[in-house]
């Protein structure tokens, strides 16, 4: 940890950057999750009241809640990623095995050895 600043690491590391990515993102996701909730309502209102559903997504292009969504999903996809591949090689790096990462995770050596082989790419 650097002595100037207790939350800053003393040098580059990958988890904290990850995890600052992912807590970014959250943060940008609560926004658009909270919109995506009201263009659901309204879309769904207007079905309900029986509302053509052309007029209710109104616009040639994707529909609004579709946009918002893949935008929140995206964003957790790849912070998610960045998160999986920074814990792996973290945790190798200080002596765990690729074996018992594998268990950790729950997935494959195979898959915690992909991981490490793009890291190192």
């Amino acid at each position: 940890m650097d002595t100037e600043d207790p939350d800053r690491p003393a040098e580059d590391d990958a988890v904290v950057e990850a995890i600052d990515d992912v807590s970014v993102a959250v943060e940008e996701n609560v926004s658009d999750q909270e919109d995506l909730l009201s263009e659901l309502g309204q879309i769904r209102d207007d079905r309900v009241a029986g509302v053509p559903l052309s007029e209710s997504i109104s616009g040639t292009g994707q529909p609004r809640a579709l946009l918002l969504l893949n935008r929140v999903t995206k964003r957790l996809t790849l912070g998610s990623a960045r998160l999986r591949r920074a814990l792996v090689t973290s945790l190798v790096e200080e002596g765990d095995s690729a074996n018992s990462v594998a268990k950790r995770f729950e997935v494959s050596r195979q898959r915690i050895s992909a991981i490490l082989r793009r890291d190192r790419d």
